[in-house]
């Protein structure tokens, strides 16, 4: 009986100051750690198996431009990371410069699930508890997803993770350990405010508590309060690299002018992207959006960890109160605190599949919370079975639970989270730059265009010819004198774009974007990429655009198209594109890269017939555009499977056929007859919600009257 009473006292929680029980195992504290580590090395192998090969989409072509040549990331900068991804760079000898700085993720990115797993044991003296966590946070879709590519948010978790095992720390420390702890953390917390500035709740609530408890140990003086300070703004100290860049680095690629105290504050508050705003030109109004960002978390929550861990989690969330354990308690709040914050600061519609997946990023540090009082529902849940079973029993049922949903997150996404082949969007940005006339200028517009082609542009250019410039970067005063030398051959005729050409108040010469279409014009191919800015609409009195590709060829209005002159190229960036359309997650830069690359392959014929049926039928003109758009669409259609045709063009293909039935040609009538109510029925069938489709239905009706009678 002495021998099974050691041993129940044993597995008998450690009491804490907040009064929280933790699980103690008979077995070796060693072996935990061992299998703790194993594990981690585990993550780190699949997620350095399953990263890009090349650039992702995103913010990832801008991130590892700016840390190639050390220039200064978008706002807030991004120094730590920045300084990081260059040393991966000049260190790792192997694969492009994109793979080194996904592989610099990875690695960071199974750091945060290594101190995640250690952070719940440490909670928890359950080894089963710390794998059933690492293990459900770090597959998680949304977790693995952004572990894999060159993004921020590898680094942020670890940030997070840390912070967590520190306020563990500083709850089992001792009355006079606890200042040593508060030291580390302080530095932390300011080092993981030069990632992601999200993070600032965290830190904020966690000040609160830590200094609460100091105070309460009568451990705290002005001095330490001082001390503390001070290991916080040292772990600032990476926020000096913007200003050295921004004075001595001569990068081709770098955001802002952070040499003057102004510069630094702009950049560092993100005030071109307004402070607390998520995105910028965004109107939506975030208050409203607050209550459907908060049921997409929960329903984010339900989805990717199933109703059961929601159920551990208000299991684990009641114990704590229930024990009233601080601790614990600061971290709900603090977790709550940061998801109500930022859901009234996303001002993005959770409608729309992209800004969905750009939102959703924000929500793994909340995750990190949600997994963490899940994993205690799951030790409350074993320290029930303590009665019912043995102590080796317990430990072995732990630990294979928390294996079977290990296994069970890899089945769900290994196939989703896989990205070692995925070159879709380097494939995009390629297919674009190899195609583009000799000696163009590329303007482009958006993240996708802009971030890809910015990097193939200044970190693999095998096309000197090629000049890539962001045109929405032109109305930034800080652009042109900034980054003026990395275009020796573009002339920028002023300060900065407005939407009038002039002089300022304070002297600065500006321009509008027709007087630097202008400027270079009849020097250089004009290409928009993709299509062209709409915030300064000035060109458009004097310019035209033409597809080209998933891009827009400008040209004068009023001077003849050669459309043959070009045509091979634009046909060539889209052809042979055979990722399926919408093939991919409606979240990802993948499905805008296909989706842009699926319209590419019909624009050119689309925009003929628009220009045809402005004019009169009977004129020349019309007759040669009508049919060179219906021969440039039957190449298009023929050259794919119908399965595969997204539904639109069989639209506008029945409607491109229609017409040459009308039209003098060598073309067969009936087939044309035969083609158009095909298509037309392809439409009713792949999109029966159309609003067009009785209007379809009708037609088709009406056509079948003319089988065999047209020959």
């Amino acid at each position: 009986m002495g021998k099974k009473k050691h041993m129940a006292n044993s597995l008998q929680a450690v009491q804490s100051n907040s009064k929280t029980t933790d699980l103690k195992t008979s077995v070796a504290t060693s072996a935990d750690v061992w299998i703790i580590c194993i594990h981690g090395l585990f993550v780190q192998c699949i997620y350095i198996y399953t990263m890009y090969p090349t650039i992702p989409g995103g913010d990832s072509g801008e991130l590892i431009t700016a840390a190639h040549e050390l220039g200064v990331a978008h706002p807030p900068g991004y120094p730590v990371f920045t300084l990081m991804a260059w040393l991966a760079i000049k260190l790792v000898p192997l694969g492009s410069v994109a793979w080194r700085v996904n592989l610099l993720n990875a690695v960071l990115a199974a750091g945060a699930s290594l101190v995640f797993s250690i952070t719940i044991y440490r909670y928890t003296r359950c080894v089963g508890s710390a794998v059933l966590g690492s293990s459900l946070w770090s597959f998680c879709k949304l977790t693995w997803t952004w572990s894999v590519s060159a993004e921020v948010f590898g680094l942020n978790n670890l940030c997070v993770a840390s912070l967590l095992y520190l306020m563990v720390a500083f709850r089992d420390a001792k009355d006079d350990a606890k200042l040593k702890v508060a030291y580390i953390g302080a530095f932390v917390s300011g080092l993981s405010l030069c990632n992601q500035h999200t993070i600032v709740v965290y830190v904020a609530v966690i000040a609160v508590l830590v200094l609460w408890e100091l105070w309460n140990a009568k451990v705290l003086s002005v001095t330490k309060l001082v001390q503390l300070g001070m290991c916080f703004l040292l772990g600032l100290v990476p926020y000096i690299y913007l200003p050295l860049s921004s004075l001595f680095s001569k990068a081709r690629w770098s955001w802002g002018d952070q040499s003057t105290l102004k510069g630094f504050m702009r950049h560092l508050l993100r005030a071109e992207y307004g402070t607390f705003d998520l995105a910028k030109g965004q109107n939506v109004e975030s208050r409203s959006l607050v209550f459907s960002n908060l049921r997409g978390y929960v329903d984010h929550c339900i989805s990717e960890y199933t109703a059961v861990c929601v159920v551990l989690a208000i299991v684990g969330i009641g114990v704590s109160i229930v024990r009233r354990c601080r601790c614990m308690s600061t971290v709900l709040a603090m977790c709550l605190l940061y998801l109500v914050m930022f859901s009234w600061r996303a001002n993005l519609s959770l409608s729309e599949q992209l800004h969905l997946g750009v939102v959703e990023r924000f929500w793994m540090q909340a995750d990190m919370v949600f997994i963490l009082f899940v994993t205690l529902g799951f030790f409350t849940v074993l320290r029930f079975l303590k009665d019912k079973t043995d102590t080796v029993s317990k430990y072995r049922l732990g630990l294979v639970l928390a294996v079977m949903a290990c296994s069970k997150q890899l089945q769900r996404n290994f196939a989703d989270c896989n990205h070692r082949n995925n070159t879709v969007v380097w494939e995009f940005g390629s297919r674009l730059f190899h195609n583009m006339p000799q000696n163009a200028l590329v303007l482009t517009v958006g993240d996708l265009p802009s971030n890809v082609l910015r990097y193939i542009y200044w970190c693999e250019n095998d096309r000197p010819d090629v000049q890539v410039l962001d045109q929405e970067l032109l109305s930034y005063s800080w652009f042109v004198p900034k980054l003026r030398h990395a275009y020796p051959n573009i002339k920028f005729p002023g300060h900065h774009m407005e939407t009038q050409n002039g002089r300022l108040s304070n002297g600065q010469w500006v321009f509008n974007f027709r007087a630097f279409l202008n400027a270079h014009y009849d020097k250089y191919p004009i290409v928009g990429c993709i299509g062209m800015q709409t915030r300064e609409t000035s060109w458009t009195e004097e310019f035209d655009t033409f597809p080209f590709g998933p891009c827009s060829l400008v040209a004068r209005r009023g001077q003849p198209l050669h459309l043959e002159r070009f045509l091979d190229l634009a046909l060539n960036m889209s052809h042979g594109w055979t990722y399926p359309f919408q093939g991919f997650d409606g979240r990802t830069w993948e499905r805008v890269a296909t989706d842009e690359m699926w319209s590419a392959k019909t624009n050119i014929p689309l925009e003929l017939y628009k220009k045809a049926v402005k004019l009169k039928e009977t004129s020349q003109e019309y007759s040669d555009l009508m049919i060179r758009s219906y021969e440039l669409y039957k190449a298009s259609v023929d050259d794919v499977p119908v399965d595969a045709i997204p539904y639109y063009w069989h639209t506008n293909y029945a409607l491109a056929c229609e017409r040459m039935m009308r039209l003098k040609h060598g073309y067969s009538k009936a087939q044309l007859l035969k083609d158009t109510i095909f298509h037309f029925e392809m439409t009713v069938e792949k999109k029966p919600d159309e609003k067009d489709v009785p209007i379809i239905i009708e037609s088709i009706k009406e056509l079948k009257k003319y089988v065999g009678v047209i020959k």
